[in-house]
């Protein structure tokens, strides 16, 4: 039996009407909260490689419109087709199994 069921099955021998939501273990607790500092630390590290990477650039400064542009449009092709495949892949559901699968 899992812990999380025995916990529900023991506080529902005391109260069966205490609603018990949200179980999870310490250590579950514990990577959730971490788990925003782990992301800034990543990204910190992403930004930090982009500096290392300037002494193999060769005469494209920090500041290039023609390279900043190029980059928001890579970005935003990115942005549209990671939006764009589910959207697709939705689409050819029928609408009524999907509901009947809620």
């Amino acid at each position: 039996m899992k812990l999380s069921a025995a916990i529900r099955q023991a506080v529902a021998q005391e109260d069966k009407d205490l609603p018990i939501a949200d179980v999870k273990t310490m250590e579950e607790r514990a990577s959730t909260l971490s788990a925003q500092s782990r992301t800034s630390v990543i990204i910190f590290g992403v930004f930090a490689g982009a500096q290392l990477l300037t002494k193999f650039i060769f005469g494209v400064k920090a500041a290039d419109p023609g390279t900043l542009i190029g980059i928001a449009l890579l970005l935003a092709m990115v942005a549209l087709t990671a939006c764009y495949i589910p959207a697709r892949r939705a689409t050819k559901v029928d609408p009524m199994v999907a509901l009947r699968q809620e």
